[in-house]
């Protein structure tokens, strides 16, 4: 997770410093499969916050892991 905290803000640096002044920069959308059944409730919470600051594409078995914000702000699709 570590390694992929780091590519996402090494995403996001490289797409501002490559922007002319005034364009819109997109920032990284952040794929994440499966992964709070992986993390502790204090790993998960961390987890949580990172998720906010970006785009994000979530694949979970336990809907409860999300925090009540995030849930108001998803499209959550169940299969």
């Amino acid at each position: 997770m570590a390694l992929k905290i780091g590519e996402v803000k090494f995403l996001e640096q490289e797409t501002k410093k490559s922007s002319s002044d005034g364009d819109r920069v997109d920032s990284p959308i952040l794929l994440l499969d499966d992964i709070f059944s992986e993390f502790d409730a204090e790993r998960r919470e961390h987890l949580n916050r990172l998720i906010l600051q970006y785009q994000s594409v979530i694949t979970t078995t336990d809907e409860e892991h999300l925090t009540d914000e995030i849930i108001k702000k998803a499209k959550i699709i169940e299969l």
